[in-house]
């Protein structure tokens, strides 16, 4: 069932770089009143998969940079706003040279952290320019599968 609003996009600071959508108490009532909720948002006809969240002001979604240019909107924009419960399983690709240097535990461990944390260190990864800058993020990320072991 799909729910539709209209939102501001706020900002948690300054510089605009950490946005979000409130979402209306009506649409968490429409999906169950639950604290977080997968969904599909579609923004000016751009669609991405993220959580409502319960944060200090209320629930709400974070709209990232990438998103923000496709879908064309900034700051203090009044943006149409479509939520559909995602219930698809949310799966990360691994990048091949992060694969093969890890062990087999260290990659099961990685397999067990939530969706979101892997989807992070993945595009981190993914989004180094310079080959010695991802073999950092890949040692990076490898401290951080230890760490949790």
């Amino acid at each position: 069932m799909k729910q539709k609003f209209r939102a501001k996009l706020e900002s948690a600071n300054q510089e605009g770089t950490m946005t979000y959508l409130c979402v209306p108490a009506g649409i968490m009532k429409a999906f169950g009143g639950r604290t977080r909720v997968p969904v599909k948002a579609t923004l000016n006809g751009f669609t991405y998969r993220t959580t409502i969240a319960q944060m200090g002001m209320g629930a709400m979604i974070g709209v990232r940079a990438e998103v923000r240019t496709k879908a064309g909107i900034a700051k203090n924009d009044m943006v149409e706003v479509e939520l559909e419960e995602d219930t698809e399983k949310r799966s990360v690709t691994i990048p091949k040279d992060l694969k093969a240097v890890l062990s087999p535990a260290q990659l099961e461990r990685f397999k067990k952290f939530p969706y979101s944390h892997q989807r992070e260190y993945v595009e981190a990864i993914e989004d180094a320019k310079k080959p010695e800058t991802r073999q950092r993020r890949i040692a990076k990320t490898i401290e951080m599968i230890q760490a949790k072991m």
